[in-house]
């Protein structure tokens, strides 16, 4: 079953859905322990009395390290928060037999589960994993890909969501650099400008739903054209995972 999820989420690697996904960490420095979060909002119905008890299955990407092993999904409720719209549901009585964690990825499905739950289409959802998951040692771009699926392993859902992980900075030099990088002007209508960035510096902007609206690199003060966005509220996130708001006017 795990394998054969595994291969239909490879081949599934085109049919990302876009509404309300995205994938934020506690810490995005190589090496380190770090506590993830996915967010995405369901299509169709899944979980319990449905045909789709695979509500989220994630395999972690090329270059990171091996996970730790949990056998069964009812053993998951110290490594994992599930949540639907906004409501926290315990995993051993969510989850059942069918499910858990491996060196490659987490399997939540409510087959097997002694309550299990069912989740209707549209409803936001949140998993947050802890003391599961280590960060790369290598720096860069690393896409998050998860599913819905059926039991029988066919995709319902395809989830995608970019994760930059950056070189390990110390204590002092991560709070100091925090302190100094701003974004202005802010509100904007024309550009935004970086300031308090030490050279050029990759970036991506997202929605405030986590939808990745484009990306480059600039150096400090350089202007950035925002005029093809929208009026709203901004995430620019930078190559060392600092996030900073902006509003587009």
């Amino acid at each position: 079953m795990k394998k054969f999820l595994h291969f239909a989420m490879m081949c599934g690697a085109l049919m990302f859905s876009k509404a309300q996904t995205s994938v934020t960490a506690n810490n995005y420095a190589t090496g380190q322990d770090a506590t993830y979060t996915f967010n995405y909002t369901t299509t169709q119905a899944i979980g319990t009395g449905t045909a789709n008890p695979n509500v989220f299955y994630f395999a972690t990407p090329g270059g990171y390290p091996s996970l730790m092993t949990i056998a069964g999904g009812s053993n998951l409720d110290s490594h994992i928060t599930f949540k639907v719209n906004g409501v926290a549901y315990p995993c051993n009585v969510t989850f059942g037999s069918v499910g858990g964690s491996w060196s490659s990825g987490v399997q939540l499905s409510t087959s097997g589960a002694t309550t299990g739950i069912a989740i209707p289409a549209g409803a936001q959802i949140q998993v947050t994993v802890t003391g599961l998951l280590k960060n790369p040692s290598t720096s860069g771009t690393y896409n998050m890909n998860w599913i819905t699926a059926k039991a029988s392993g066919a995709i319902v859902e395809s989830f995608s969501f970019p994760v930059v992980i950056a070189s390990t900075l110390s204590t002092a030099d991560t709070f100091a650099k925090r302190d100094e990088v701003k974004v202005y002007p802010n509100p904007a209508s024309d550009f935004i400008k970086i300031s308090g960035i030490k050279k050029k510096e990759n970036y991506t902007i997202f929605s405030v739903s986590g939808q990745k609206i484009t990306y480059g690199s600039a150096s400090e003060n350089e202007q950035i054209d925002i005029t093809h966005l929208t009026s709203g509220t901004y995430i620019i996130r930078l190559q060392d995972g600092q996030d900073v708001k902006f509003i587009k006017k």
